[in-house]
């Protein structure tokens, strides 16, 4: 069985003239949370990397910057 995640914005911080937005990834099958902090740059190339791993259509399109402050 592969392991499934939620994942959840929770907040974001300026540190060193820079935003990192900062992740609560829950794994569902072991119960085990981690909180992540990481730059727009980041989270982009990560979407662009799980982008060739899974099928079209299959992940939601990744958001503009300036979304967050947005919505």
């Amino acid at each position: 069985m592969e392991p499934e995640y939620s994942i959840k914005f929770v907040g974001d911080k300026l540190q060193d003239g820079k935003v990192l937005y900062k992740m609560q990834i829950y794994d569902t099958s072991t119960k085990v949370t981690w909180i992540v902090e990481a730059r727009f740059s980041h989270l982009r190339d990560i979407h662009k990397a799980l982008e060739l791993r899974f099928s079209k259509g299959e992940l939601p399109d990744f958001p503009p910057k300036g979304w967050w402050y947005e919505n």
